[in-house]
Order: C-alpha cells, then structure tokens, then sequence
C-alpha cells in the first residue's frame, strides 16, 4: 500500500502535513526537486521518500536524508531517472 493510499483518509491529514514538513526539513530544495521530477509528481514522491528501497540495503531514503548521506539518495534517483532501477 502507498503512502498516498493511507493519507487518502480524512484522520490522516495531519500525518500529511507531518510528512511533507519532515521531507522538506531532511531535504534540500534542489532534491526535493529531483524526487518529484523522477516520481512525476509530488505525492509519488512521497512515496518514494519514505519507501524502503533494495538498492538502500532497505532503508528509505528518508533515513539516508537524516543522517546526510544525500548523496547516496541522488545516486538512487539517478539510477531509476537512467532506467537501471524501477
């Protein structure tokens, strides 16, 4: 299930709120950027934000974010904006 699915839900719109606040506080503008051109939109990349990933060993990019490895997240995107990953 999505995040968007969940948020869908009217007792979830703080967790929205919450949610985008987090993301913009761990990202900076030029990724968050990057997350919504890759996801083709901004609740994708929600989504993408806060799912684990196999090429993160598991982890959500969110994580990586908060303990400043971005760079590591930019390699990500990178590779599923080139078609390596999907």
């Amino acid at each position: 299930m999505h995040i968007e699915d969940i948020l869908k839900s009217k007792k979830f719109e703080k967790l929205d709120l919450f949610l985008n606040q987090e993301m913009e506080k761990y990202c900076n503008k030029k990724l968050k950027e990057k997350f919504i051109e890759v996801g083709g939109s901004k609740k994708e990349a929600v989504n993408m934000f806060y799912s684990p990933a196999f090429f993160l060993d598991g982890k959500r990019p969110y994580d990586l974010c908060k303990e400043g490895k971005t760079k590591e997240v930019y390699n990500f995107l990178g590779l599923i904006e080139s078609g390596c990953l999907s």
